[in-house]
């Protein structure tokens, strides 16, 4: 899914991917008390939209490396974050098995990811970062959560509360908290509609 859509929006469309990263790279540096030092790994970083912000705050200790499966954002995402000239990485990945090449790090993002994976590659995501996390690291995921089914499309997964934090648990993680996650794209929601939930998560 995510490379057949990716091929077919325009460059236009994901340059305008900067706009909407700031307030969700401001939620995120709120969930994770983000100050510029820690090392993040962006997962399914796209064009940089928040990893542009994240690199721009950057203090001397701190490191980020975006991580995708699509050159095509990638090479996007380089130009945006070569400017600031800070300590960054990009890097082209076949799927959450090259994540043990990254090192450990401090806090991991996988923002709008997981709303178009089926369960069991959130759960493969999970077992692949085990040796990329230490006792504090922080794993902010989102989700499109929902207690009764929807058919929305073929492309979106929407799932019960209850079987995210069944998956988490079950690979030896904890929830730490739940929070509501407020997209720019997804500004209009409705009671009969799934509700963006983010998920911290901790070893």
């Amino acid at each position: 899914y995510y490379l057949f859509y990716l091929g077919k929006i325009s460059g236009n469309e994901l340059t305008n991917t900067i706009e909407q990263g700031r307030p969700l790279f401001e939620q995120i540096s709120k969930i994770a008390n983000y100050d510029g030092t820690q090392k993040v790994l962006d997962f399914g970083c796209g064009a940089g939209g928040i990893g542009y912000h994240f690199v721009n705050s950057l203090q001397p200790s701190g490191s980020y490396v975006g991580v995708d499966i699509f050159g095509g954002a990638l090479a996007i995402a380089r130009e945006r974050l070569s400017p600031v000239g800070k300590s960054f990485s990009l890097h082209l990945i076949n799927n959450s098995k090259d994540l043990c090449k990254f090192g450990k790090v401090d806090i991991v993002v996988a923002q709008s990811v997981f709303t178009h994976c089926p369960i069991e590659l959130f759960e493969e995501f999970l077992t692949n970062l085990r040796n990329s996390t230490h006792e504090k690291t922080k794993i902010i995921c989102n989700f499109a959560i929902a207690e009764k089914d929807f058919n929305i499309s073929n492309i979106d997964y929407v799932f019960r509360r209850t079987t995210v934090e069944s998956s988490i648990n079950k690979l030896g993680y904890n929830v730490s908290e739940i929070l509501d996650w407020k997209h720019p794209a997804n500004s209009v929601r409705s009671a009969d509609k799934p509700k963006d939930c983010c998920f911290l998560i901790t070893p």
